[in-house]
């Protein structure tokens, strides 16, 4: 046997000795990869299950609000103008007005004039459901385009 063979001999552990530390460092950050886009789309869903939640819970608002609207516009036809406060309505439409569902709100406003009025609710934590009277229909809009929010003379109703 010559010494360069025996020098490669005493080398084949050492590498093997390395590269079955390099192996388990790489399983083990694998191990901490996996755990990191395990959690990762645990917290995806978790979002997403939120969002959901709260955008079928406000959703419940529409049959509500249908018949406010519903109100609002045989009121309008009736007198001329919108009403300028949503208790107008009591008790001719509504022995009590009907609230929107926890963690949501109403929102109602008339033009000055009482000609158009605008009423909307909270669909998810990033939007509106809006009915606009001038066009009579329901729109999904986000809260910085909402013709409602914007008004002065807005009108919250809470749960």
């Amino acid at each position: 046997m010559s010494a360069s063979q025996t020098a490669e001999d005493d080398e084949k552990p050492a590498r093997a000795s390395f590269l079955a530390q390099g192996a388990s460092s790489w399983r083990q950050m694998q191990g901490w990869r996996k755990g990191l886009v395990v959690a990762g789309a645990v917290a995806v869903a978790a979002y997403v299950a939120w969002r959901l939640v709260a955008f079928a819970s406000a959703d419940d608002n529409r049959p509500a609000a249908d018949r406010i609207v519903t109100a609002l516009e045989t009121f309008r036809a009736a007198n001329g103008k919108a009403p300028a406060r949503l208790e107008e309505l009591q008790p001719k439409f509504f022995a009590k007005l009907p609230r929107p569902v926890p963690d949501t709100n109403f929102v109602y406003a008339a033009a000055p004039d009482g000609k158009s009025f605008w009423f909307g609710y909270q669909t998810s934590r990033d939007n509106l459901a809006e009915y606009d009277s001038r066009a009579r229909k329901w729109e999904y809009v986000d809260y910085e385009d909402s013709f409602v929010l914007r008004q002065r003379n807005k009108e919250f109703v809470k749960p």
